[in-house]
């Protein structure tokens, strides 16, 4: 089943958005690295949230653009050969700097568990000190109490005769 035919400049505007999009969500991204490498969890979040819209959008556009794939270009219609051509280059382009930008988001990805797990690491280790530090201190307390309590049944008569 072939997709509906959009014309020409339509599409060149859906390609020319989805390229804007795919440059906005490189800046928002190149945010949440440098977050994620500050060790700036809120800032992180609140980067992640402000991604939401363009992604939906990207998603949407994307999706329109993919729906026009299977449409012979021949039967496609054009206000202006030169703009057929720039819309090719440009959804080539921007196809390319796409996966450019899903390997950035799998590095951020990458760095994002490699903080997580070393928090964790950190977090087991200190806790790990401190069951140590109370159960010394708690054996430490007992013997003390033992000592002073005179609960050997000896006892230490300083009275004089």
């Amino acid at each position: 089943m072939e997709s509906e035919i959009v014309h020409g400049d339509q599409l060149a505007v859906w390609v020319q958005r989805r390229s804007e999009l795919i440059d906005e969500l490189f800046e928002w991204t190149r945010q949440q690295s440098d977050a994620i490498d500050g060790g700036r969890m809120s800032e992180l979040m609140n980067v992640l949230a402000k991604k939401q819209p363009p992604l939906r959008e990207l998603s949407d556009l994307s999706n329109k653009v993919a729906t026009q794939a299977d449409v012979d270009p021949e039967r496609r219609s054009w206000s202006d050969p030169t703009l057929r051509q720039r819309t090719i280059r440009l959804h080539k382009q921007s196809e390319e700097r796409l996966l450019e930008l899903i390997q950035f988001e799998k590095e951020c990805e990458q760095r994002l568990s490699t903080s997580r797990d070393d928090v964790q690491r950190q977090m087991t280790t200190q806790h790990s000190k401190q069951t140590a530090v109370n159960r010394y201190a708690s054996v430490s307390a007992g013997y003390q109490t033992q000592q002073y309590s005179g609960s050997s049944g000896d006892s230490l008569d300083l009275s004089s005769d």
